[in-house]
């Protein structure tokens, strides 16, 4: 479901059929974009899952005496921290290459506007 958001020139549109961010719609008739709103979110997210794959190794150096009502096996910790960081990288990939198909739709769209703007 779309929400619109009124602005002071205009009015912003989230939708998802606008992949990578709020557009602006000014009186002009133009519009801004504010980019890379999805791949921050999967920065964010991956940031998340590293931070707590470091805690979960933490609690696998840790004695057992220090973890009350925690497992204390050391492997299970291990192999928690294994797989948050996997899916931690797994989200950085995706930003990262989320990212580089934002900046290539916005370069061709440019690139777009500018042949349009020479044949005028």
């Amino acid at each position: 479901m779309d929400s619109v958001v009124a602005a002071a020139h205009g009015r912003a549109i989230r939708s998802p059929a606008q992949a990578g961010g709020f557009r602006i719609a000014t009186d002009a008739g133009g519009s801004f974009r504010f980019p890379g709103v999805m791949s921050r979110t999967f920065y964010i997210l991956a940031g998340t899952l590293v931070f707590l794959a470091l805690v979960s190794a933490a609690l696998a150096l840790a004695p057992s005496s220090m973890q009350p009502g925690l497992p204390a096996s050391a492997s299970l910790w291990w192999t928690a921290a294994m797989f948050l960081l996997l899916f931690g990288l797994a989200s950085a990939l995706v930003g990262v290459l989320t990212q580089l198909f934002e900046q290539v739709e916005r370069r061709n769209e440019e690139a777009r506007k500018a042949a349009r703007r020479k044949r005028l």
